[in-house]
């Protein structure tokens, strides 16, 4: 998969890592040992007892990057939250890669590093339904075939700037998963992360999510780290638990209008309880998704695509269950409210519902072309088309018996809004 060229550039991309694998003395209960050729890092929690149960993350490097660093989970700030085992196995150039790259078999490396944490996990008190998996650059694409074919041996996984086959998705969909590439990769390509996180959205795959950067390079990882879930959220998931529950938190919206949509929402995240921890929260307009915002994010400004518009927020929790959504705001004639516009006759535009068709007629003529939407009330968009000036439009409604439709005329830069019950 890498030529020598590549695997060059990459020991100059990962002489740089400081956030995750940082200089600094490493800890008492940190070891290493050999396995064949394996060499390997096995953290141990400081206060470790062997009648509890703990996690363990697996940690896959880059390529040619086997120093022992002082990673983040070794922290006394994450390990008196999680106290965890970290495994740090290494792969030498001269050996091979994490990912085999095939559809059959784990490379050489990964088969001896995976044969040494099955014994890890015999050998202390490891919670085997709680171990995870992260990689950067070639660890990434080793936690891709690990998914692939190994499935459900991980509860959770992480590959920042890895990548794997688009018909690896439907293994991987059985563990969750958050990949993360800079757009402008040219080491890693983000293609080899996004045509299996196509292929996972096209088979209906529910436990992902893809992080891109856009504007950035191979070198993401101290980027990632930043994620305000960075640290905890694969901790979220065990593998004993099937259920999770959803967010139960109310979501209050708001918004001003000042050339710009300023949006605001109430903070719902409740760190007592795994269903209301809040990972990310979206944000919806009437053509559907408009933003997603980290958790620590409690508002999104910006300029508005049309005249007439519907806003709505959901927040996704860490085990990617959806909150109810929040009220609606609705944007019309440069003003924001919490109601649905009702006036509809005004002074050049007349619209009326027949039943089974809505009649649109001019009052004054126009010059300008005429575009009439039709939106159902959760903001989906129904129905919209440009039409040339005529004195009357007809729409066929038919098709929306028994719902209700809003209907939004934009005629001469103004915009007629009014709400039809077809029953």
């Amino acid at each position: 998969m890498k030529s020598k060229n590549f695997k060059t550039g990459i020991i100059v991309l990962l002489f740089n890592i400081s956030i995750i694998c940082f200089s600094q003395e490493l800890p008492n209960t940190y070891f290493e040992a050999t396995s064949g050729k394996l060499l390997y890092g096995f953290y141990v929690p400081e206060n470790y007892d062997n009648t509890k149960s703990y996690p363990l993350i697996m940690h896959l490097h880059g390529w040619s990057w086997t120093h022992s660093d002082y990673l983040v989970w070794y922290s006394p700030n994450f390990q008196t939250q999680t106290p965890c085992f970290v495994y740090t196995p290494k792969t030498p150039t001269t050996w091979g890669d994490w990912s085999g790259w095939n559809d059959y078999s784990l490379s050489a490396p990964m088969i001896s590093a995976m044969h040494v944490l099955d014994s890890l996990t015999k050998m202390y008190s490891v919670d085997t339904n709680r171990l995870y998996v992260y990689g950067i650059s070639m660890g990434g694409e080793g936690t891709f075939d690990l998914l692939h074919k190994l499935p459900g041996k991980f509860a959770a996984a992480m590959s920042v700037c890895g990548g794997g086959q688009s018909w690896w998705a439907e293994e991987i969909a059985k563990t969750p998963f958050w990949m993360f590439h800079g757009s402008d990769d040219n080491v890693n390509p983000p293609e080899i992360t996004e045509r299996v996180y196509n292929e996972l959205v096209r088979i209906g795959a529910e436990n992902m999510r893809y992080t891109n950067y856009p504007g950035y390079g191979h070198e993401i990882w101290n980027k990632a780290a930043n994620e305000p879930a960075w640290t905890e959220w694969m901790f979220a998931f065990d593998k004993s638990k099937a259920e999770y529950a959803s967010p139960k938190g109310k979501i209050n919206l708001s918004g001003t209008f000042d050339g710009q949509i300023h949006l605001q929402w109430n903070d719902i995240r409740n760190e007592t309880n795994n269903a209301d921890k809040i990972w990310y929260y979206t944000v919806f307009n009437s053509q559907g998704l408009l933003a997603t915002l980290e958790f620590d994010n409690k508002n999104y400004t910006f300029t508005p695509m049309s005249t007439a518009d519907t806003f709505k927020i959901q927040a996704v929790n860490y085990n990617f269950k959806k909150s109810e959504f929040s009220n609606y705001l609705y944007f019309n004639n440069n003003s924001i409210t919490g109601f649905s516009p009702k006036v509809i006759t005004k002074k050049k535009v007349q619209v009326l519902n027949n039943r089974s068709s809505i009649t649109i007629t001019l009052l004054e003529k126009s010059s300008t072309p005429i575009v009439v939407k039709l939106f159902s009330m959760d903001g989906k968009t129904l129905f919209s088309k440009e039409y040339q000036p005529s004195n009357q439009i007809i729409v066929d409604a038919s098709e929306w018996d028994k719902q209700i439709i809003i209907v939004n005329v934009l005629l001469e830069g103004q915009s007629y809004t009014e709400k039809f019950i077809f029953d």
